[in-house]
């Protein structure tokens, strides 16, 4: 047994063959998906984050001001 058969078929580049290049019909596929997006799922992180620092402030002035 050879260590050469453990490997993997060589694809396209690795062949010497050029990547094929994707159709004009894909790039207006891809850009349509990436325009029909939506903008909820983009401010997800930025409200856990404004949530999150508005909790610590909240705290943190809880805390000074029942200090002594």
């Amino acid at each position: 047994m050879s260590a050469q058969s453990n490997l993997p078929a060589a694809s396209g580049a690795e062949a010497g063959v050029p990547a094929a290049m994707p159709a004009e019909s894909d790039a207006g596929r891809i850009d349509s998906q990436l325009s029909h997006r939506p903008l909820g799922v983009a401010f997800l992180p930025l409200a856990l984050a404004t949530f999150l620092i508005i909790a610590f402030v909240l705290a943190a002035w809880t805390f000074l001001a029942a200090a002594p």
